[in-house]
C-alpha cells in the first residue's frame, strides 16, 4: 500500500515540475533533466513512468488542473505549435500588415476609428480574433459559448468584427473636435486607450 502511495507521489511530483518547466520553455525547450531534479526523482524513474518526453508533455496536458491559467494557455499554445496548427494560422505578410496598419491609422484621422486608440493594438486585437480560434479552440468555446467547429462561426466572428468597427465609428464621429476639425483626446480615457503616438 506504501509502495502504491510513493509511486503516487512521484507521478505527481514528476507531473507538477514538468508542467512548470514546459509552460516556462515550451516542448523543445524543456529538459527532462531539469524535471527530475525539481521533482527529485532520477530520469530512469521518470522515463519509467512516461516512457518518453513526448509522454509526459501528454500526460501534463491531461492532467493540467486549470488553477494556474497563464501557464495553462502556455501549455495549450506549446501543443498547438507541436500539432502543427500554426500550419493553418490565417497568416498575412509584413507587407499586408503594414497596410492594415496604416488603413486604421487613415480611418482614425477620417474621423472613423477614436483617436485615442493605438492602431497597432487595435490590428493585434482583430488578429487575435482570427488566431484564437484556431491555436485555442477549447478556451474560445468557453469564452464566447461558441465553438469555433460550428457552422455558423465564421458569420458570428464577422458579425462581431463589422459590429466592433461600427461601435468604435460612431465613437469617432460623435467625440468633440477642435476648429480645424480633428478629433480631440478627452481626459480620462480608459488605460487600454492610447494616442496613435504612444
Amino acid at each position: 500500500m506504501r509502495n502504491r502511495r510513493d509511486r503516487q507521489c512521484s507521478r505527481m511530483k514528476i507531473l507538477r515540475a514538468a508542467r512548470e518547466e514546459f509552460a516556462l520553455r515550451g516542448f523543445w525547450g524543456a529538459r527532462v533533466d531539469a524535471i527530475a531534479e525539481q521533482a527529485a526523482v532520477n530520469k530512469r524513474m521518470l522515463y519509467h513512468y512516461f516512457d518518453s518526453k513526448r509522454g509526459l508533455f501528454d500526460a501534463v496536458l491531461d492532467n493540467d488542473p486549470g488553477d494556474d491559467r497563464p501557464a495553462s494557455m502556455l501549455l495549450a499554445l506549446w501543443a498547438a505549435l507541436l500539432e502543427g496548427k500554426f500550419a493553418s494560422l490565417p497568416q498575412s505578410a509584413p507587407a499586408a500588415r503594414a497596410c492594415e496598419r496604416a488603413l486604421l491609422k487613415q480611418a482614425q484621422r477620417e474621423a472613423r476609428l477614436p483617436v485615442q486608440l493605438n492602431p497597432g493594438f487595435l490590428q493585434l486585437a482583430l488578429m487575435g480574433l482570427e488566431w484564437l480560434p484556431v491555436l485555442l479552440p477549447e478556451a474560445v468555446a468557453e469564452i464566447t459559448g461558441h465553438a469555433p467547429t460550428e457552422e455558423d462561426f465564421p458569420r458570428r466572428k464577422a458579425r462581431f468584427r463589422k459590429t466592433l468597427l461600427d461601435l468604435l465609428a460612431a465613437q469617432a464621429q460623435a467625440s468633440p473636435r477642435d476648429a480645424s476639425g480633428k478629433p480631440r483626446i478627452r481626459l480620462g480615457h480608459p488605460p487600454w486607450s492610447m494616442s496613435p503616438d504612444q
